[in-house]
């Protein structure tokens, strides 16, 4: 080699060990991002966080902050996560993955305002995107404005049709709007998607239940029950369907599964009371009412259980004054009230009680016109009035199934 060859070379020596440096350099990044990610894939994240660390260590990158946020998520540990995603941003102020999923945990912590913020950034970066759109619904849910979450699922829907998600989300938004049908097609398409969605099974189990159509229910339930046998939400409904049908025992016993879980809902512990109370245990039933009353002093349904327990033990001044607070409520969804109230009056023999009675009893019989005692009572009070049409009132009481006969009333309707 002559001087100048020797000279040339010397002066790319340092360039050729600094590109060598760097070449190395890389590879160890190169292969410190690979190792994360199996390890992140394969659960591994302390040992993903071991690896990102280091990669760190030799260049800082939004990806791999990005990516050890994420073996943070899965060791719960939210805060390190929200300061990696923040690192992340730092560096790269429109880092999509970073953005979006410091808006996921925003959103998670009821931070709504600065979820969405980050939601709509995202969506401007990339608005063939379809994931933001459905946590942008999310959130807005839980803002409770249905309107816009409508929209948002829609948007997201447009682009992808295949998450039985979207369609359980649109369904509970019209179920709010009072839109059963077209909820129930929601249901039923996140079901086409997924027939092992436990959302939606449940969610169309308690609308088919509302509408009566306790066949669907059971069979929704039975799919339910066989994915998760211990969930509280299908003991509920057991316990719902169950009690509706008359089957009081099997009610029993899922309410009882169900208080093994987790504490009882509001309608389980009025179930409970009521089914205490036809079982003959009014002591029983006024205890569970009593509490819920303590809790929930404007709730007529309690009530109402509680004047006909307390009617039940022969107390039927304190029976009269718990329907008349129903009644003078405004309260239209119990008209058992009303019957309650005429059976509790007192019975002195005064012909304007008799006509107050009279007038409870044709009120009740608008709504349960197949009561057969409600029947009797406006034949006794016809009677005791000298109305007409008394004995046809006591017949069809008789025909609808009335336990014990009047005996007065069968003579001279004879």
């Amino acid at each position: 080699m002559n001087g100048k060859g020797l000279i040339l070379t010397l002066l790319m020596l340092p360039t050729f060990l600094l590109t060598s440096s760097i070449c190395r350099a890389q590879n160890k990044i190169n292969e410190l991002k690979d190792s994360g990610f199996n390890q992140l894939h394969q659960n591994r994240f302390k040992a993903a966080i071991e690896s990102y660390s280091l990669c760190l260590k030799l260049k800082k990158e939004s990806d791999v902050y990005y990516s050890r946020s994420l073996a943070y998520m899965g060791l719960s540990k939210v805060d390190s996560a929200l300061a990696d995603l923040q690192s992340a941003l730092k560096i790269d102020s429109n880092h999509y993955k970073s953005i979006l999923a410091k808006a996921n945990i925003l959103k998670n912590q009821n931070h709504f305002k600065e979820a969405s913020i980050l939601f709509d950034k995202a969506l401007k970066l990339k608005p063939g995107e379809t994931e933001p759109w459905l946590a942008k619904a999310q959130l807005q849910l839980a803002l409770k404005d249905s309107i816009n979450a409508l929209k948002s699922l829609d948007a997201y829907i447009k682009n992808n049709t295949s998450n039985p998600e979207a369609y359980h989300l649109r369904g509970i938004i019209l179920i709010g709007q009072k839109q059963q049908a077209d909820a129930a097609f929601n249901f039923n398409r996140a079901l086409f998607l997924n027939p092992k969605y436990l959302p939606s099974l449940l969610q169309r189990a308690e609308l088919y239940y509302q509408r009566d159509y306790l066949a669907i229910t059971f069979a929704d339930l039975e799919t339910a029950f066989t994915i998760d046998s211990n969930l509280t939400e299908v003991h509920e409904l057991y316990s719902k369907v169950y009690f509706k049908l008359g089957e009081y025992k099997l009610a029993k016993k899922h309410i009882n599964l169900t208080s093994r879980y987790t504490k009882p809902s509001l309608e389980i512990e009025l179930i409970k009371a009521e089914i205490a109370l036809n079982d003959g245990h009014p002591d029983q039933c006024l205890s569970v009412v009593n509490q819920i009353v303590g809790q929930y002093p404007l709730l007529n349904k309690a009530y109402l259980l509680r004047a006909k327990a307390n009617f039940a033990k022969g107390k039927a001044e304190i029976c009269f004054k718990d329907c008349e607070k129903i009644i003078l409520s405004g309260d239209s969804t119990l008209p058992e009230a009303f019957k309650y109230r005429a059976l509790s009056r007192t019975k002195e023999k005064d012909h304007s009680e008799w006509k107050k009675n009279l007038s409870d009893i044709y009120i009740y019989l608008k709504f349960k016109p197949l009561d057969p005692q409600a029947w009797y009572l406006k034949a006794h009070y016809n009677y005791l009035l000298n109305e007409n049409d008394y004995c046809e009132d006591y017949q069809k009481a008789k025909q609808l199934g009335l336990q014990t006969l009047d005996n007065e009333l069968e003579i001279v309707c004879k």
